[in-house]
Order: structure tokens, then sequence, then C-alpha cells
């Protein structure tokens, strides 16, 4: 009886010295963690987030942002409007242009457009020079799989940075494949994927040397905006005058009129279609169709 309970008491000690060493490493991992986070605002799918990294010696990595900044709601509008990528062609891409037949899209969606404007500018009123404001937006498509749009905002030298990790980014589930931690903004789960398109006012420069070291790998390109430059631009132009004749609605010339794009009629048929021959999932097939309807 006497060592039935001393080996019961020993039991129990070990046990706690277990669950004293994992609290340890706990501790240690959360210590050790160079990526500091602080929410500026989150729900269900999408954040917008100021994050700052920490070097050796636990003090914030500073390179250069010029933050606190003020940038306006209807400014970040113009920005995230302005900004346009190229998708990789696939199998199922090529034939998915028959029904889009553009080489390019917007970056963001009216919805994404319409939170990341309006939470940014708080972020980055709110920012420290050591803090890029960061977003991570969640598209569920049913149970298992998903879209990841994700990366980061600074400023640097009166220039607008924006690092774009992903974009409709696909993720499965069920799948095997290694994708890394989908919720940090910057990790690249899709290196291929997709391409930014500079427009006006904006270029594409290779990335700092200096983040990779501390947050891992991301993309090879970053967009410079100049967003002064294009508020200027876009308060200086100047609508047309009524006065003036308009070409592409004068009946006397009908050959100039611009062409109209394929009836939604046609191209909901063909979607229709690849989904019943098998070439696209029921999900694509419901996702695709609203985008459609959305456009409409």
């Amino acid at each position: 009886m006497s060592t039935s309970l001393i080996v019961t008491f020993r039991s129990d000690g070990q046990r706690l010295f277990v669950l004293f060493v994992l609290c340890v490493l706990s501790l240690a991992g959360c210590i050790g963690n160079k990526r500091v986070s602080t929410v500026v605002y989150e729900e269900k799918n999408r954040s917008v987030r100021l994050e700052s990294w920490l070097a050796d010696d636990k003090m914030p990595v500073n390179f250069g942002y010029q933050h606190p900044a003020t940038l306006t709601q209807e400014e970040f509008e113009r920005v995230l409007s302005s900004i346009y990528i190229k998708r990789q062609k696939t199998l199922l891409g090529l034939l998915m242009a028959k029904l889009d037949n553009k080489e390019r899209e917007p970056a963001f969606s009216p919805d994404e457009i319409q939170f990341l404007s309006r939470y940014l500018p708080k972020a980055f009123a709110e920012a420290k020079p050591d803090q890029q404001a960061t977003f991570l937006l969640k598209e569920p498509h049913g149970m298992w799989r998903r879209e990841i749009t994700s990366g980061a905002f600074f400023v640097r030298e009166a220039q607008l940075y924006l690092i774009l990790a992903n974009d409709r980014a696909m993720l499965d589930q069920e799948s095997n494949r290694t994708i890394g931690d989908e919720n940090d903004p910057l990790n690249v789960l899709d290196p291929s994927g997709f391409e930014i398109l500079p427009g006006e006012h904006q270029k594409l420069i290779k990335p700092d040397q200096k983040i990779p070291d501390s947050a891992g790998t991301l993309p090879q390109v970053w967009l410079v905006i100049d967003y002064k430059e294009m508020q200027s631009s876009q308060q200086t132009a100047q609508p047309p005058s009524d006065s003036e004749p308009s070409l592409q609605t004068s009946p006397q010339n009908p050959s100039i009129a611009p062409k109209t794009a394929s009836p939604l009629e046609e191209k909901l048929r063909l979607l229709k279609q690849l989904r019943e021959e098998g070439l696209i999932s029921e999900e694509e097939y419901l996702a695709k169709k609203k985008v459609l309807l959305q456009d409409f």
C-alpha cells in the first residue's frame, strides 16, 4: 500500500515537471518571436494590423519608415483602385480567359477596397517608425478551400510602398502541400501566382535585404506609388467640356463607337458548359458566376 502511494506521488511529480518544462518552452517561444503584431481592426476572415520586427537585442528594427503618416480614406480608395495584376496562365485560366477576355485585373475587389480604405488610414495614423501596416483577407470557398489576399503598406521618402504577398491564392485544407503560416500577411503562399502591372505614378523595385533576414521569404518585387503625385494629377484633371462634341455618342460616327462586351447570357452559358463538362468544380462555377453577376 505504501509502495503504491510512493509511485503515485512520483507520477504526479513527473507530471508537474513536464508541465513546468512545457510552460518554460512556450514562454521562450513567445520571447523569441521576432514579429510583433498589434491589432488595428480584426473580424472574421480579415484584419489590419501594425507589425514590427525585433533584432537579436530585442529592440525594434528601424527600416526608415515615415510614420505616423496621414492618408485619407479617399486617397487609399484611389491608390487601391489603381493597382492591377496579371495572373499566371494555367489550363483553367486559359479556359476562363474566354469569359474574362482581359489580360489584367484589379488586385483588390470593391469590397476589399472599401474595407482597407477604411482601416488603413487609422493604421498609418497610429504607426510608429518601425511598424508596417499589414492586411490579411480570406475568402472562404466551402468548408475546405479559401482565397488569401495579404501584404503590407508603409511610407518611406514620401512614397507609398506595397508588398503584395498574395492575391487570391487558393488554398485547399485537404491537400498535403506545405504552405507555411497562412496567417502571416507576408508569407508567400503561391510564388508564381501573379505579377504586378505598374501603372501611372507606380514602379516596381527589388525588395530590401534587411526585412527578409527578419521576416523570411518575401515577394521578389515591391510596388512603389507616388501617391502625392497621383493625388495632384487627379485634382488637376479636368472633365471634358459639355460643349465639345462626343465622338462616342455622335450618330454621325457609328464606326468609332466603342465595342460592346459579350452578352452576360453568353458568358453564363459558357461557364455552365465548363461545369457540365467537368472542367471546373461546382464551387469554382458558383464563385465565377457571382463575379460575373457583380460586374453586370
